[in-house]
């Protein structure tokens, strides 16, 4: 009977290079998702200037926010900014075996603001602030990710 010779070797040499295209892809994600936020931050409305600092990614091993609240409600937003990462983190354990990056906005009003047009906004800003982000910029970001698994 004929054994197979080399071919454990050969699989665990695929195996590694696989992980290292796995752990590129997801920091060309994370980079693209950092790059959405910052893009995003400037046009996103602000009043007290909480829906901004609200901001988050989020990824396996890794998370960006600020979340310095102020004013009556900021106790609460933090709190509320922490139970939602929180939130994530249980996520991407859940889904330990996928490639993930999360981004978004914690403030308790980001939808609301987000989706609706009739909400004032100050000059420069606007409804959609990530959606038009991700829409308009949305080839720059693919060029990190690509960079990154091409590295």
């Amino acid at each position: 009977m004929s054994k197979v010779k080399g071919l454990g070797k050969v699989i665990d040499s695929f195996n590694k290079k696989v992980r290292k295209l796995e752990e590129a892809t997801l920091a060309g994600l994370v980079e693209a998702a950092l790059f959405f936020k910052r893009e995003s931050i400037p046009i996103t409305p602000y009043d007290t200037g909480n829906l901004r600092q609200s901001g988050f990614v989020i990824w396996q091993g890794g998370e960006d926010s600020t979340a310095g609240f102020k004013g009556k409600n900021a106790a609460e937003m933090k709190k509320d900014h922490k139970e939602v990462l929180a939130q994530r983190r249980r996520l991407l354990k859940e889904r330990k075996d996928q490639i993930r990056v999360d981004i978004g906005y914690t403030a308790n009003y980001a939808v609301f603001v987000h989706e609706n047009p009739d909400v004032a906004h100050a000059a420069g800003t606007q409804w959609k602030f990530l959606q038009t982000v991700i829409d308009q910029q949305g080839d720059k970001a693919l060029e990190y990710i690509k960079r990154r698994a091409n590295q």
